[in-house]
């Protein structure tokens, strides 16, 4: 039996948590929490090499988000209908990177001019499967912290010097630093730049203060099949090839 520390163990647990009145997606946090007795033990037990469990642990909730968080995106675009593909930075530049995938690696490098070409890392994208077009890249956090400038740039960087200028750029985020609760003025800072700066952001949280760009994860397939219709409008998102059939 596998482990609920490798993913597929994990992916078991997670659809086993009972949903209730709150979906399961805005659990993840809690869900995670259960694992983190688990994942002491079995670190104790074979310790890694110059670091600390909390180094591990980071490392592994980071890791499993991603993993699940682009797992419930094919789930979506499927229940959905829409003809997207989602991959993880994995896929596209990790030691087990997916060499077909390359075309996207491309779409969505900056041009720096003098000095070469660089990826955004970003922790998902998702694209047309058959002619690699981009639609949305995101990253993928446990917190914001002090990212979201970060995220800013590499957006307008994405869209003025890659492949892609009409790529989607946002968040995806658990909001444990609470980044995304205040309901009022003053806002955060957080909650400032995404709304102004980012095209979206889903807080897979069941309380935050929602705005037409701060939504809710049951609404990320109909979101992408409208980015990519625009898209396909616009002629843009890099890439090559004919656009396959979309959902209206």
């Amino acid at each position: 039996m596998e482990s609920v520390t490798e993913f597929n163990g994990f992916l078991r647990f997670y659809e086993q948590w009972p949903a209730g009145s709150t979906p399961r997606h805005e659990q993840i946090a809690e869900i995670l929490e259960a694992v983190k007795r688990h994942h002491r033990d079995e670190w104790s037990r074979a310790p890694s090499r110059g670091g600390s469990w909390d180094d591990s642990w980071r490392n592994w909730r980071g890791k499993t988000l991603k993993l699940l968080v682009a797992h419930l995106m094919r789930q979506a675009l499927t229940a959905g209908g829409v003809n997207l593909a989602v991959a993880t930075d994995s896929d596209l530049w990790g030691k087990g990177r997916n060499a077909d995938l390359a075309p996207i690696l491309r779409a969505i490098e900056v041009d720096f001019h003098l000095f070469g070409r660089r990826r955004p890392n970003v922790n998902l994208v998702v694209y047309d499967p058959a002619s690699h077009r981009v639609v949305a890249a995101l990253w993928c956090k446990t917190r914001t912290r002090e990212r979201l400038p970060l995220l800013a740039y590499w957006r307008s960087k994405m869209r003025e010097h890659s492949a892609s200028p009409d790529v989607r750029v946002g968040l995806v985020t658990l909001d444990q630093d609470d980044a995304f609760r205040k309901d009022k003025p003053p806002f955060t800072k957080d909650q400032a730049i995404v709304n102004s700066d980012l095209d979206m952001t889903y807080v897979l949280a069941p309380e935050f203060f929602e705005t037409p760009l701060v939504r809710r994860f049951a609404t990320f397939a109909d979101d992408a099949a409208e980015w990519r219709n625009a898209i396909m409008r616009s002629g843009g998102g890099g890439g090559g090839g004919a656009w396959e059939g979309t959902k209206a």
